[in-house]
């Protein structure tokens, strides 16, 4: 028998080199799938809690707003700049006395609750929290109290690890 050519057997030996080390060097194809899988699973993990947070501050912003009355009004306008930025923050501030004189001149006193929520649109920087709620207002005008309903869209900024409520509008 004659051997082969050396061209040949050279040729021969690069391939089956290149058949062995190319399974070994080349990803597997579940690991990538995996590692992918992941990276997507902790990304919707971070929107889901985003999403929790930006909703639990509109919820908790609507609540301070509609339990507003004359006994408390200056811890709950502190609560509210606590979670608060822009120009909600500026609004409070700039009538937070106003606001403490006219709830104390009529006695206003509400007992109010958040009924239900939703996002309206959020991406990484803000978000628009539509919130549905209730109150029971009592004043001086109406000492039984008169039961209300609240429609509110509250804007939020992300800013640091928080959600702050940037305003808060009344739309029905």
């Amino acid at each position: 028998m004659d051997d082969p050519p050396a061209e040949t057997a050279a040729a021969g030996a690069s391939s089956d080199a290149d058949a062995d080390a190319s399974p070994e060097s080349a990803p597997d194809a579940s690991a990538v799938a995996a590692a992918v899988l992941g990276v997507l699973l902790v990304r919707e993990h971070d929107r889901a809690a985003d999403r929790a947070a930006a909703t639990a501050t509109a919820e908790e912003v609507s609540s301070e707003l509609l339990a507003l009355g004359f006994q408390d009004s200056l811890a709950a306008i502190g609560r509210m700049l606590d979670r608060s930025t822009g120009p909600l923050r500026s609004q409070l501030t700039a009538l937070s006395s106003t606001l403490t004189s006219l709830l104390q001149q009529g006695r206003v006193a509400s007992d109010g609750r958040v009924t239900s929520s939703a996002i309206e649109r959020i991406d990484a920087d803000t978000a628009v929290v539509l919130v549905a709620a209730e109150a029971l207002l009592k004043n001086t005008e109406i000492p039984n109290g008169q039961q209300r309903t609240y429609r509110i869209a509250v804007s939020l900024e992300h800013q640091g690890d928080r959600w702050l409520a940037s305003s808060v509008d009344f739309v029905g």
